[in-house]
């Protein structure tokens, strides 16, 4: 399923905006062995380096309270092994 209608799925179940900001984003390098770890529930949270978001100015810094579409390498969003229904809030 594309980000975009995990997303409309996801506004219309928790009755959001459908135009709250949220950002889609995947695992660096084999994107799939952890995105298995999500599914699997084994993997329950990330973290990225502070100085990595300082150099680059078209990537803003994650607050707690975002929305987040993780996505495969294939681009698909996903959720307990069932594609099209992951949703993290930080």
């Amino acid at each position: 399923m594309t980000h975009e209608k995990l997303w409309e799925k996801f506004c219309e179940a928790n009755h959001l905006d459908i135009d709250t900001h949220y950002s889609v984003w995947s695992f660096g390098g084999n994107p799939d062995a952890p995105v298995k770890l999500v599914i699997d529930e084994v993997k329950t949270a990330t973290a990225s380096a502070y100085e990595l978001y300082e150099l680059d100015d078209e990537e803003p810094m994650p607050h707690a309270g975002d929305y987040s579409v993780i996505t495969d390498s294939a681009g698909d969003a996903f959720y307990g092994g069932q594609r099209g229904a992951r949703i993290q809030r930080r």
